[in-house]
């Protein structure tokens, strides 16, 4: 999934120790979100801004499932037994009636495009930069379940360095 040049205002070149940054789809849809370093984020800024994205440097990886933090429970829904292969949309879905712009509300992704109310809708990932083979965190964040699901994501084996 590309990442967007589109950050918080508060990260600035004198006040930047983490910068909220987010990750868009193809499309140019608001997926989730990532919290990385001030200085990782100049540094994408500034590949994003040149257009000098260096191919294959970057990855993510799926840490574990959760819930918006204001998502009311939803009953006995155990989130085990909430089969990704089941829960997991790959038809483009259009919500017209919801926001777009989440920001201000703390959801981290389109509204409109992604379902905020399916219950565990939100995978927890790290992005990675791939040295030598070798996977270093670079950051974390959210991305909605649909939008990694129709990244078409592969499988792998990684070690973390």
């Amino acid at each position: 999934m590309p990442m967007s040049g589109r950050a918080s205002q508060r990260c600035t070149e004198t006040h930047h120790e983490l910068c909220p940054l987010g990750v868009l789809t193809p499309e140019g849809h608001l997926a989730g979100y990532l919290q990385i370093p001030g200085e990782i984020f100049h540094r994408f800024r500034t590949d994003l801004e040149n257009d000098t994205w260096p191919a294959d440097t970057y990855d993510f990886i799926l840490i574990s499932r959760g819930k918006l933090s204001q998502q009311k429970d939803r009953g006995n829904v155990n989130p085990e037994a909430l089969v990704d292969a089941e829960a997991i949309t790959l038809e483009k879905s259009f919500f017209a009636d919801r926001p777009k712009d989440t920001a201000l509300q703390g959801i981290g992704f389109d509204q409109q495009r992604y379902d905020s109310e399916k219950p565990w809708c939100i995978y927890n990932v790290m992005l990675v930069e791939l040295k030598d083979g070798i996977a270093y965190r670079l950051g974390v964040g959210k991305v909605h379940i649909d939008a990694w699901a129709q990244a078409l994501p592969k499988k792998r084996i990684v070690e973390l360095g």
